[in-house]
């Protein structure tokens, strides 16, 4: 009974893969990276295009799913970057940007364990 199921299943998603399109928007997003306590985790969205891109948020995301928003929805000028970031409880966190594109944006997520110690990329979403 079961191998007959799974040939349609395969099918099935055999057709969901092709129906999606990369340039399509969709929430981009990191994959997670564990903070230590007491450490800084950052987020950021940079434009890769050549066009401003409207109402954009970028957000991170806490092992329990809870999002802590960038704030407003702003507009990204091409090539610049809107961070947002905080000290945080020791957990798995990831960062996110809903409606945009791969062509057009790349997420980070950064952790850096002072203010005074440099924050350097350890995931993105490429």
């Amino acid at each position: 009974m079961l191998n007959r199921r799974l040939p349609s299943c395969a099918a099935t998603v055999a057709a969901l893969m092709l129906v999606a399109s990369p340039a399509a928007a969709t929430t981009l997003f990191t994959p997670p990276v564990f903070l230590p306590a007491g450490w800084i985790v950052w987020c950021s969205v940079t434009n890769l295009g050549t066009k401003p891109l409207e109402n954009v948020l970028v957000e991170r995301v806490n092992t329990f799913g809870a999002a802590s928003l960038s704030g407003s929805a702003l507009s990204l000028a091409p090539g610049a970057t809107l961070a947002s970031g905080g000290s945080a409880a020791a957990g798995f966190y990831h960062c996110q940007a809903p409606n945009l594109s791969r062509s057009k944006a790349i997420v980070t997520v950064c952790v850096q364990q002072t203010t005074s110690t440099p924050c350097s990329p350890v995931a993105v979403n490429r």
